[in-house]
């Protein structure tokens, strides 16, 4: 059946969609959003606003015990008080009898803020495995370790040659640590971007306060534009409240269509919401 697009009255010149997510991670939604301007009443217009899967999921255990004695171990780290900002890309070859038949690469992020979030975007990836798609067995892989309770704990495995959406962690800490012992130079691994965050990774809004994730839209500032989920189109971090306001003027209309759906728990084939 076609829907209609609805649009919503705002009455008290701001409207407010709260987004709850549960505690299961998913991609979540985009949504644009359009303000239909009121009749003039007069006067001058307002000034601008100037603030501005290829995943198995805790299918591995372990950070490195039990290695061979001829393995190729090597951490870094990184912290936001020393860059925001970077790349990463693990270089290694290895050919039978001149390298270690194990190579570690462990990537350390750690924020100096609380509100501080890492985030990870992969702009290549390849790390095959024989297997069947989404088992990684003990070839290549690259294991993602958030903070849970205070332990280091492996929230997903990654393999196979599907570039991964990205990653935002649950807090400050988050560890990478590619894991090769598969003898294969076709192989080529990984190369991703890092940002430290206080934005949840929604790039849109105005945000007054970095430790909450909320954010103002003004028509004054723009009549249309888009909103997200955090991290979209990766999965968005579990048990977290996303308010998004909206301020118009009186009489204005808001109308919000979503062009993407995916929450847990609600029909994914929603298109349009009235507020």
């Amino acid at each position: 059946m076609k829907q209609t697009h609805l649009l919503v009255k705002v009455t008290n010149f701001a409207l407010a969609l709260v987004l709850v997510l549960p505690p299961v991670a998913r991609r979540g939604t985009t949504m644009t959003v359009g303000v239909a301007a009121a009749p003039p009443a007069g006067g001058d217009p307002p000034e601008e606003f100037l603030p501005s899967a290829n995943a198995i999921v805790g299918a591995a255990t372990g950070s490195g015990k039990g290695l061979q004695k001829d393995s190729d171990v090597r951490n870094e780290t990184f912290k936001s008080s020393w860059t925001r900002n970077g790349s990463i890309a693990p270089s290694h070859s290895k050919h039978s009898g001149l390298f270690p038949s194990v190579v570690i690469r462990r990537y350390e992020f750690t924020g100096e803020d609380t509100a501080e979030r890492i985030q990870i975007v992969f702009s290549e990836f390849r790390l095959p495995s024989k297997l069947e798609p989404n088992e990684c067995g003990e070839m290549d892989i690259l294991l993602i370790y958030f903070k849970v309770d205070g332990r280091d704990e492996v929230v997903e495995t990654l393999c196979g040659d599907t570039l991964p959406k990205p990653i935002l962690s649950n807090g400050p800490w988050l560890m990478l640590e590619f894991r090769s012992t598969y003898n294969n130079t076709e192989n080529k691994g990984f190369t991703a971007d890092f940002s430290f965050v206080t934005n949840y990774g929604v790039t849109t809004g105005y945000q007054p306060n970095k430790t909450d994730c909320t954010f103002h839209y003004f028509k004054n500032a723009s009549s249309q534009g888009w909103i997200q989920s955090p991290n979209f189109p990766g999965a968005y971090p579990r048990n977290i409240r996303c308010n998004y306001f909206f301020y118009g003027d009186p009489l204005d209309y808001v109308l919000i269509r979503f062009t993407y759906f995916d929450i847990e728990g609600i029909l994914p084939n929603l298109l349009e919401c009235r507020v």
